[in-house]
């Protein structure tokens, strides 16, 4: 039945410590200020590493290509996944895209994909624990025919079955929580690839901030 689905289903994703169990077990260990900058260094170069190898010259070239193709790109993350989509808007937007991130849970984010189109697109970030919310924008942008992104640790992760495209990313942390160092990445890694599909365009908008910055005086340095 549907409670055996569930379960089966579940059982297939990753199983971290969660943040309690990892601090706790610190404390226990008394490894709270061993190596410390070694320590998330080291983590960080892992994820970062992990997870750019893990990505194939063709669909980074397809998930650029979609990218520029979408009339709007709706950026979801919620917890932990909000400062990656906050910087991803950023990014974009430099490049002179409309993009909007959305990092309010619950009604909101299903309101801002209510509004979208199967000429936008979607990139949706969530890593385990999973926030419900952030698994049904996903499933409603499926469910409308937009083209959605996902941004996960984990093919099996519950927003991977409602993406057309799925990028897996290393999330491990050296201390209480979960790291971002593989999501920025991959941010970084977008970025780049779009200055190199369109670098005359990339180019432009980027001249007309940099114009908008210092006409409205807004840099302490030139």
């Amino acid at each position: 039945g549907y409670l055996d689905l569930q379960a089966a289903v579940r059982s297939q994703l990753p199983q971290y410590q969660t943040a309690v169990q990892k601090l706790a077990e610190r404390i226990t260990d008394g490894n709270l200020t061993k190596h410390l900058p070694a320590q998330i260094a080291q983590a960080n170069i892992n994820n970062t590493q992990k997870t750019l190898s893990q990505i194939s010259d063709l669909e980074l070239s397809n998930i650029v290509a979609a990218i520029i193709r979408a009339r709007n790109v709706r950026i979801f993350g919620s917890g932990l996944s909000a400062a990656a989509a906050i910087s991803a808007e950023y990014a974009l937007s430099m490049l002179g895209f409309s993009v909007r991130a959305s990092t309010d849970s619950g009604v909101g984010q299903l309101m801002e994909s209510s509004r979208l189109t199967d000429q936008d697109l979607v990139i949706v970030i969530s890593v385990w624990r999973y926030l419900r919310d952030t698994v049904e924008v996903a499933e409603a942008a499926h469910a409308a025919g937009i083209t959605c992104i996902a941004i996960t640790d984990s093919p099996v992760a519950p927003i991977a079955t409602f993406a057309n495209h799925v990028f897996i990313t290393e999330i491990e942390g050296a201390a209480h929580s979960r790291s971002l160092s593989g999501i920025l990445s991959l941010v970084d890694l977008l970025s780049a690839a779009i200055v190199v599909e369109r670098p005359q365009e990339s180019l432009e908008a980027l001249q007309r901030m940099d114009k908008f910055y210092l006409e409205n005086d807004m840099l302490l340095s030139d």
